[in-house]
């Protein structure tokens, strides 16, 4: 999510199957998009506290930082260093800075993704000599594998409830992937596929571990497939929240702590178009920041999902990190920080990954004097 980005490992991880693992690592590792070289006109500031920006470094040894999600509180940051497949997952705080989650036993690398509520739990995945494993980390415990699902051979864990109780991803083998939610009472559990599904991908959870999303792979005939996203519930199990309109498919990357509103990104007449997604409105689209788009996506929500983060990327293959609110729209977090009197000199933020509960605080990553390196954001209220 990017010399690599959440799109090309979504793409890259899993939905090469466990079979072809090589060729996904190959696909991620050689995904890159480039910066632009000139922000987005912005909107116009009416931010009434001054934000502060901080750029988090790198993790001891290593050369490149991102930051994929941030405590509800705001105060700690989960991400990984590289090179990709050779780095560290991290957990930062202003008291501590970056400190290394570790790897497995015999590992090479590790990727931190998910950050309860105040912090103390985080997940991802790592290497392992027997395949790739999901993990949960607390300070007491370190990194713990989380299992397998039965018929699989590799597992990756993406988000953990706010409360801790429940963590989400995929687990692939032989026979295709399926969704999971692990929790310490029943341990790691399949969520199925969507009606006619041969493989789904766990991506997000609410505040309390009862609402997942995802996409669920989905055959529609003569040998061709599609994304559904889903929303999953133990009650009603999955639902399909289809596309925009025109669209052929669909993913689901978070949803609000609420378990109200869903964002990802669909497929349109115009390209891959981010949205926002409730039972009352079915999919939003957020907008677009260009008339020339390739790719756009969500990539998480405030609480009350009032707030949303993403990236898009143009037809000349430039990433821009954005904002959106409903009385702001879409905007172009390199122009409208520095709108904000933040200085972002020989900064490019290309990616927008995660958001407090409170919709203050931002997270993500980008090209900070020639170097790929996490970032954070406090204290923007944005108008709503």
């Amino acid at each position: 999510m990017l010399g690599a980005r959440r799109y090309c490992q979504h793409m890259a991880h899993a939905r090469t199957l466990a079979g072809h693992a090589a060729l996904g690592l190959a696909a991620l590792a050689s995904c890159t998009i480039e910066p632009p070289t000139a922000p987005i006109a912005a909107a116009p500031s009416l931010t009434a506290i001054a934000p502060r920006f901080d750029g988090l470094g790198f993790p001891p040894g290593q050369a490149s930082s991102k930051a994929w999600s941030v405590s509800a509180d705001g105060a700690v940051v989960v991400g990984d260093g590289g090179p990709d497949f050779a780095g560290a997952a991290f957990r930062w705080t202003r008291a501590t800075g970056m400190q290394t989650l570790g790897r497995f036993r015999g590992g090479t690398y590790s990727f931190g993704r998910g950050v309860n509520r105040d912090g103390s739990i985080a997940t991802g995945s790592g290497d392992t000599p027997a395949g790739q494993r999901a993990f949960g980390w607390t300070s007491a415990g370190g990194m713990a594998d989380l299992g397998l699902l039965p018929g699989t051979s590799q597992a990756l864990a993406f988000q953990v409830s706010a409360d801790g109780t429940a963590l989400v991803g995929d687990a692939c083998g032989a026979r295709g992937c399926r969704a999971f939610r692990w929790t310490k009472l029943t341990g790691m559990a399949s969520l199925g596929t969507l009606p006619g599904g041969t493989a789904s991908f766990g991506a997000g959870i609410n505040g309390d571990g009862s609402v997942v999303v995802g996409d669920s792979i989905v055959a529609i005939g003569h040998g061709l497939q599609r994304d559904d996203a889903f929303r999953w519930t133990s009650a009603g199990g999955m639902v399909d929240l289809g596309t925009l309109p025109g669209g052929v498919f669909s993913f689901a990357y978070a949803v609000s702590a609420d378990g109200r509103v869903v964002v990802g990104d669909s497929d349109s007449p115009k390209g891959d178009v981010a949205y926002r997604w409730t039972q009352a409105t079915g999919m939003v689209p957020l907008g677009t920041l260009t008339e020339t788009l390739t790719f756009m996506e969500a990539n998480a929500a405030s609480a009350d999902g009032s707030v949303v983060v993403g990236d898009s990327v143009d037809g000349a293959g430039i990433a821009v990190g954005y904002l959106w609110t409903a009385a702001l729209g879409i905007v172009d977090l390199n122009a409208y920080l520095p709108a904000q009197g933040i200085d972002l000199t020989g900064w490019t933020l290309t990616d927008a990954t995660g958001v407090s509960a409170d919709g203050l605080t931002l997270v993500g990553f980008g090209v900070h004097d020639g170097a790929q390196e996490a970032w954070i954001v406090t204290d923007l209220a944005a108008p709503r």
